[in-house]
């Protein structure tokens, strides 16, 4: 392997970097991927804390500006738990925080794709994980010094493109629940529109029996 500080990545279509582009392509697939799973994360949020009929722009914005995927679904789970309290809706809590808690689980490799590099070596290309140049540069550094890999040294993971392309693949699993996860909200909405129209109210007064919605004077 070539010496990191020799390693130059490149970003070119053409020539000697189509080869490296076709990493980049696995790369945008799998943030676009993860692009449209917050959104329909962002679309659950909203249908939980605004029902069917309040403007919904102010719970997309604060949805927005929450910057980590666990502050995001730490606010979804606390919002179900204040609205959907209930203990008719109970099921539906315990299996949507089970499928919040598999995306959660899929991040990590979202996160490697994100923060990872596609860098030519002396075999050519490979993707590296979660780069750092300064942890690659000391593993390089150790095994010059001793003549092999020290076994204290967690050597850093490498992808090649067919590796990449199926850690990519995986994450359709996490766009899949997102919107799974909207469908059944939307078939609670239907089986109890009188609670979910709008849940503004429940956030006011938790303890508002449904049955006794109250309407909007005329």
């Amino acid at each position: 392997m070539e010496s990191p500080t020799e390693l130059k990545m490149e970003l070119t279509i053409s020539g000697r970097g189509s080869d490296m582009a076709a990493f980049y392509i696995q790369v945008g697939r799998g943030l676009s991927i993860w692009a449209i799973t917050e959104n329909a994360l962002s679309e659950m949020y909203c249908m939980i804390v605004c029902g069917q009929m309040s403007p919904a722009e102010g719970a997309a914005t604060t949805f927005s500006l929450l910057r980590s995927l666990e502050d995001r679904i730490n606010i979804i789970t606390k919002c179900m738990d204040q609205v959907l309290y209930p203990s008719k809706f109970d099921t539906f809590r315990k299996d949507s925080k089970r499928k919040l808690n598999r995306i959660r689980k899929l991040a990590e490799t979202r996160n490697k794709i994100a923060h990872g590099a596609a860098l030519r070596v002396a075999d050519g290309v490979n993707f590296f994980p979660y780069f750092m140049r300064a942890e690659n540069m000391r593993v390089a550094g150790l095994h010059q010094k001793l003549g092999h890999h020290p076994s204290t040294v967690k050597k850093p993971p490498i992808w090649n493109k067919d590796e990449l392309t199926e850690k990519v693949d995986s994450l359709m699993e996490a766009s899949s629940i997102a919107h799974e996860l909207i469908a059944d909200l939307q078939a609670l909405y239907e089986e109890n529109s009188e609670l979910l129209q709008d849940t503004t109210r429940m956030f006011a007064r938790r303890g508002l029996p449904y049955k006794h919605h109250p309407k909007d004077p005329s």
